[in-house]
């Protein structure tokens, strides 16, 4: 069974790396370890970082793990400017 993290109307499964529709049952995740929020957003660690200590990313700490909050990765990548490429 693919592991599937996410919230809202789509989540992202890790097996198939596509965007779907809430499995039934499994509720939408609230934070991502700093690895997974690489993997969905495709920013880098470092990038990751750069963001968390800009406050531009939210994050919270478990002990000694930090869990990035999702909404606010989302709301991050929402406001990126829309890219624009020569014809």
């Amino acid at each position: 069974m693919p592991a599937y993290f996410g919230t809202g109307s789509s989540v992202f499964s890790k097996d198939e790396s596509t965007m779907d529709s809430d499995p039934p049952g499994i509720p939408p995740v609230i934070t991502l370890s700093v690895a997974d929020a690489t993997k969905v957003s495709g920013l880098s660690r470092s990038e990751l970082y750069r963001q968390l200590s800009c406050g531009a990313v939210r994050a919270v700490k478990l002990r000694s793990r930090t869990l990035i909050v999702m909404d606010s990765l989302r709301a991050f990548l929402a406001n990126l400017p829309t890219a624009t490429f020569r014809s």
